[in-house]
């Protein structure tokens, strides 16, 4: 190759490999949150079980979901049939089906999921862990699919005489020619894109997979968040929901988000529960993002240290200022609360983000030791210990007041991230 077109060749290639980072796919959240998940076949209809009961028709203007059918108020998990029938099973583990706005009870197992196959077939791993067949309103036990060590934690069907599985121990496994064969990893969930026919996983680092039928490994979607607790899929868009229950969709026809700019972070105030407390310790903030080489370090501006207020325990603060209003931005059904006093913190680090970094799925990394003195302590020991929290630029509100409780020293520190 003469010498131009090889130069010209590597800086297609360049130029290739830095779009398909640029293009990588992107999660999104939605709202709402839910313990389990599953999508219609036929349509893509998503469905999510929240507050133990079924809804659907997700509208992304209003944040909101639709109440599916009647309220069963002991949903555990949702299957919805290439059909369009929905199955749940209660927390007691009996299956249920969806006819005309009412659940009838479908008797004969105990389970904690049903499997609706790519063919129209449904399953059931009962209580022992073996495979059954729904036929004629029973339940019946298969044989040659049970023919497995340590029983079946999980199965997806693509016909009768092939399916997918994390065995009793999660290895992957695959059954075909009337036996087992275990295949690699050990994923925590695995599902279905009945469109496409590709199998998908969540993985032991909570990461979203897809299986590479041709080199018969798992490749971890690129841009993935590492939260995720279960996944459903159609036609190549994935659904997800973390360990925390919140919801996501992984858009693949959108650009990764790009966050560069220069970023301030605020810690504000310190509440208190009774006015003359006294604090002394740390607290500061860091970011990460996630680039093709790994995470890296983004550090703070002019030279500042990430810690952001640091006092002794021989000159601790006192809040002795006014109480403030608040409810705890984390902890889900929290109340609002009052504290009894306050005192000023003012410490500010800025971050810049720029280039790769910028659209690396950063993430600011809150950590706290703050420690209330007490001088009846023996040797003057505060009362408190290390807390942290991390937050992603995704779920990031900009100019919000947040507000994290420590729950080790009884108080309250307020924060705020702005873009300059």
């Amino acid at each position: 190759m003469p010498l131009r077109n090889r130069k010209s060749y590597y800086i297609l290639i360049l130029f290739l490999l830095g779009s398909a980072y640029t293009y990588a796919q992107q999660f999104v959240k939605v709202g709402g949150r839910a313990s389990d998940i599953a999508i219609n076949p036929k349509t893509g209809k998503v469905f999510v079980v929240a507050g133990k009961n079924i809804f659907t028709d997700y509208d992304s203007n209003a944040k909101r979901w639709k109440t599916f059918s009647t309220r069963p108020n002991n949903a555990k998990s949702v299957s919805v049939t290439k059909d369009g029938v929905v199955y749940i099973t209660s927390t007691a583990g009996e299956v249920f089906i969806e006819v005309k706005g009412k659940w009838i009870k479908v008797p004969g197992v105990k389970t904690d999921e049903v499997i609706a196959a790519k063919d129209g077939r449904i399953y059931a791993i009962d209580t022992n862990k073996k495979l059954r067949l729904l036929n004629n309103a029973k339940w019946n036990l298969l044989s040659g699919q049970n023919r497995i060590s340590n029983g079946l934690n999980q199965v997806i069907g693509i016909g009768p005489k092939e399916l997918y599985a994390r065995a009793g121990d999660n290895s992957y496994s695959k059954f075909s020619g009337g036996k087992w064969n275990t295949l690699n990893g050990k994923p925590n969930k695995i599902a279905l894109d009945h469109k496409t026919g590709i199998i998908y996983a969540v993985g032991r680092n909570k990461g979203i997979y897809k299986w590479v039928f041709s080199s018969n490994e798992w490749v971890l979607l690129e841009g993935t968040r590492k939260d995720f607790k279960d996944v459903a899929v159609h036609k190549g868009i994935v659904w997800a929901i973390t360990v925390n229950n919140t919801i996501y969709y992984c858009d693949t026809s959108k650009k990764a988000k790009d966050y560069t700019g220069t970023y301030e972070v605020c810690f504000l105030q310190l509440g208190a529960p009774k006015k003359g407390n006294k604090y002394y310790g740390g607290m500061g903030v860091y970011l990460n993002a996630t680039i093709k080489s790994g995470k890296v370090p983004i550090s703070p501006l002019n030279g500042k240290k990430n810690r952001a207020w640091d006092i002794s325990k021989e000159g601790p603060q006192v809040a002795n200022k006014s109480g403030f209003s608040w409810i705890d931005s984390f902890e889900s059904g929290s109340r609002r609360k009052t504290t009894a006093s306050s005192l000023e913190i003012e410490g500010i680090r800025k971050f810049k983000l720029v280039g790769e970094a910028a659209k690396g799925y950063p993430e600011f990394d809150f950590q706290f030791n703050v420690k209330r003195y007490d001088g009846n302590l023996p040797g003057m020991r505060g009362v408190g210990q290390w807390e942290r929290q991390k937050i992603k630029m995704d779920d990031l509100i900009l100019g919000k007041v947040y507000y994290r409780y420590l729950i080790s020293c009884d108080a309250v520190i307020s924060f705020r991230v702005d873009k300059l």
